[in-house]
């Protein structure tokens, strides 16, 4: 059987959104190779790995469930490793949280700041989490820190929490809370997700409207998104927005779409060369960059050709320079 996972895209990832019982279904009705087929490992031990901890660490009752999101990269569909609530307490609202990046080669890229940013708001937004839980080693800092950047307080040190797999060692685990007040007031890029939310509710004052809001509002879509979905929001969003603040959408004013998908672009390739920087460091970059500049869209075409009647309707290429 083939699994119908609800796709998810990170600025840089594809995540399969992947519940416990259909996870369950496609292990006990489905071969081997159908396995691995469907879930696109690239050998036979990741197929054993992932059952392993499928049967090792998952369960599903009318007390406890689990759910998991499965990490790929979509140039290649390669999987990656996965992000997971891997104890849900039903009643309780509550989860445990883990996450791992399977090949060495995939670490150190920021791989997991997106992920791990992306299956929080789904936890407390599309779950309804109240609380979520996560545990570390007192020697993984990295983990740490990226706790701590969502708005995870250290609540304690729980001993002989952890069983190593070799030697079976039981070590301590430190314990770590994050509610969901937390994960939205103390999050690096609160302001930028109050500016596109009062964007989106239509309750951004028009004068706040202003070049920087579009390219923060732009960058945010792509970061989160990537291009193609990005413009399928932003698209609508401002044609909307100007209608709600009494900006009328004509051929002479209001909505361009060359000069939005110029922008998309642009702020697109830079992102892709600056591929490991969180968002917040990535837009402040951006804006005092010479990229910014109100004038940037005339190195590529004459004023002539992007204030066209036709330019404004429509994406027209370039008459001056190669977008990058």
């Amino acid at each position: 059987m083939k699994p119908n996972f609800k796709e998810i895209r990170t600025r840089r990832l594809k995540l399969l959104d992947a519940p416990a019982t259909e996870l369950m279904t496609l292990l006990e009705e489905s071969s081997k190779e159908e396995v691995i087929a469907s879930l696109s490992f690239q050998s036979e031990e990741q197929y054993k790995r992932f059952k392993g901890n499928f049967y090792g660490l998952g369960t599903n009752t009318n007390r406890v469930t689990f759910h998991t999101y499965l990490i790929y990269d979509p140039e290649d569909d390669r999987f990656l490793g996965d992000c997971t609530y891997h104890l849900i307490w039903r009643k309780h609202d509550r989860a445990e949280i883990g996450y791992g990046l399977w090949d060495e080669k995939d670490r150190g890229k920021g791989y997991m700041r997106e992920v791990v940013e992306t299956v929080l708001k789904r936890g407390f937004e599309h779950h309804g989490f109240q609380r979520i839980e996560a545990f570390t080693t007192a020697v993984n800092i990295p983990s740490m820190k990226l706790l701590q950047r969502f708005g995870f307080h250290r609540e304690g040190l729980t001993q002989r929490h952890y069983v190593e797999e070799e030697g079976g060692k039981a070590t301590d685990s430190i314990a770590w809370g994050l509610l969901p007040e937390n994960f939205r007031l103390s999050g690096p890029d609160n302001e930028l997700e109050a500016l596109v939310s009062a964007f989106e509710r239509h309750a951004l004052p028009l004068p706040e409207w202003t070049h920087e809001a579009h390219l923060s509002t732009a960058m945010w879509y792509i970061y989160h998104d990537g291009l193609e979905n990005a413009l399928c929001k932003i698209r609508p969003g401002i044609i909307t927005y100007n209608a709600a603040m009494g900006v009328q959408n004509t051929s002479e004013g209001g909505y361009h779409e060359t000069i939005t998908v110029l922008w998309m672009r642009l702020i697109d390739h830079f992102l892709s060369t600056h591929p490991n920087l969180p968002l917040g460091e990535s837009l402040e970059l951006f804006l005092k960059s010479e990229w910014a500049g109100k004038n940037k869209p005339l190195e590529y075409y004459s004023k002539d050709r992007l204030m066209s009647t036709q330019a404004r309707g429509r994406w027209i290429e370039p008459d001056l320079k190669t977008l990058p």
